[in-house]
């Protein structure tokens, strides 16, 4: 494995979701060999019932998400004060590194970056799937996005 990662989507109104993604390079163990992917899939759990909804992968050739986490701003603060909206928990793991970031609507550029590559990701996958669950999902989930810019 050269990395993974996956992320939880927590809507306050809506089922949440988890989006997952995998990239493995060419191997060889014990003289066989092992081609390498790149796969994203995304699961739908009930918000009423904890139990899994819908789930989808799809191959994917690019991943937006490495380039957005390059520019987190981990010490960042805003004045912001929601009690409701959606809210984002991102796990990293690579050879070097194992990561939890959490934030809740985005107001600091980083942390938009992060929930924009989100979004395109799981665009890409209702796109790819056509799975009418998962593209209702992401237009419900596009309601959360507050920044028109962002809804694009």
């Amino acid at each position: 494995m050269s990395n993974a990662w996956h992320a939880s989507i927590l809507p306050s109104f809506h089922d949440s979701a988890v989006i997952a993604a995998v990239r493995a390079h060419d191997t060889e163990f014990r003289g066989e060999a092992f081609p390498g992917f790149f796969r994203a899939g995304i699961a739908i759990v009930s918000r009423e019932t904890s139990a899994l909804v819908q789930t989808v992968i799809a191959d994917i050739d690019d991943d937006p998400l490495p380039a957005a986490v390059s520019s987190i701003d981990l010490l960042a603060s805003d004045d912001s004060c929601f009690l409701d909206g959606i809210g984002y928990e991102l796990n990293t793991d690579t050879s070097a590194c194992h990561a939890t970031i959490r934030f809740s609507n985005p107001t600091v550029p980083s942390f938009q970056h992060i929930e924009r590559a989100l979004f395109t990701l799981a665009e890409h996958i209702a796109r790819s799937s056509l799975e009418p669950t998962v593209v209702e999902y992401v237009k419900m989930w596009r309601g959360y996005l507050v920044n028109s810019e962002r809804q694009q």
